[in-house]
């Protein structure tokens, strides 16, 4: 997985509440991942701001990740450090392409 280099919260990892709106999110094509992401202490951002990295999200605002309301059509859920994703299955076009083990 990687970040992204833009985005209205910044260039890093940015996930949705169902797989539709990821679906939708990514123009219907390419990869869709389910997994559990550790939201934590989440900034409520209403504005775009395309320049929020890490640093400035825990250094200026105390926390580690954002949540993204009225600025976009879905709210949106971005962090910033891959410890706090735990991927459990990647689709590529409707395939499944990777599924995690079961840890029981």
């Amino acid at each position: 997985m990687l970040r992204g280099n833009t985005g209205m919260l910044g260039g890093e990892i940015y996930f949705a509440e169902t797989t539709e709106i990821a679906y939708r999110k990514s123009n219907s094509s390419g990869a869709t991942i389910k997994a559990d992401v550790l939201l934590d202490y989440s900034l409520i951002c209403r504005n775009p701001d395309y320049c929020m990295n890490f640093s400035k999200l825990i250094n200026h605002y105390g926390y580690n990740s954002v949540k993204g309301i009225d600025c976009v059509s879905f709210p949106e859920y971005v962090v910033y450090n891959f410890a706090q994703v735990s991927v459990k299955k990647i689709w590529i076009d409707d395939q499944i392409y990777f599924r995690a083990k079961n840890k029981n």
